[in-house]
């Protein structure tokens, strides 16, 4: 939600800011500049949040491109062992033991399998996770989501 908001925040500021431009720059009457005006916060509107998510994706292929040398695909190594799930990606090696694995599930794209790592019990978790909301919550300005 925070995410989503300081993406709407943006697209406000920046249609504020086309406004300001069209208003000034139009050489008429005041009823013409209000309307320069208008156009300029609908197309700004409408074209601004495409443009953003457009370079968003760029500056993560770029990212990718810098970390992995290309662009893509990328190799991922999964092995399993008595040990537990090893995966291995760009130079990083990290181990599962299958103590953490909560579950195993055979989807469309493959298996997932999911880890309860970081906690010792799902009561452990759901506090940590009460705690983690609560702390958010209490942290962001009034009156936002």
């Amino acid at each position: 939600r925070l995410i989503r908001y300081w993406r709407s925040q943006s697209t406000v500021v920046m249609c504020c800011i086309a406004a300001a431009l069209a208003y000034v720059s139009a050489p008429a009457a005041i009823g013409w500049r209000l309307f320069a005006a208008a156009a300029a916060i609908g197309i700004t509107a409408s074209l601004y949040p495409a443009g953003m998510a457009s370079a968003r994706r760029s500056r993560l292929r770029q990212f990718m491109r810098e970390r992995f040398g290309s662009d893509g695909p990328y190799t991922c190594e999964v092995e399993i062992s008595p040990a537990g799930l090893q995966v291995s990606q760009a130079g990083t090696r990290s181990i599962r033991e299958w103590r953490t694995i909560v579950s195993i599930e055979d989807v469309t794209a493959g298996i997932e399998f999911t880890s309860n790592r970081a906690f010792a019990s799902a009561a452990d978790r759901a506090e940590f996770l009460r705690a983690a909301r609560s702390y958010a919550t209490s942290a962001l300005p009034s009156g936002q989501p």
